[in-house]
């Protein structure tokens, strides 16, 4: 049982992560790569199509990991929906 509520956990995650990430890499251009591990941390990197890095999550817990990288992404859009706005008060 525990199993499955960890197999639904990770599912539940990475169908968020990939919620958030595919409309902004579209609208962004971003990229992501993407490191699963059992003898390693996990980690999900995503960056602009300049370079810059934009995530970079490590855990060892593969949904921490993507749940993580989510929440980043989702303030992301936050911050470049807010710089949007103030261009547009400002012009």
């Amino acid at each position: 049982m525990d199993e499955r509520k960890e197999e639904a956990g990770y599912r539940e995650a990475v169908e968020k992560f990939y919620e958030v990430y595919e409309p902004l890499r579209e609208r962004y251009g971003l990229h992501m790569h993407s490191h699963s591990s059992i003898s390693d941390d996990n980690s999900i990197k995503v960056w602009e199509h300049d370079g810059h890095c934009i995530c970079l999550i490590k855990d060892e817990d593969e949904s921490s990991c993507y749940r993580r990288a989510a929440e980043t992404l989702e303030d992301y859009s936050t911050m470049k929906e807010e710089g949007k706005e103030d261009a547009r008060k400002a012009g």
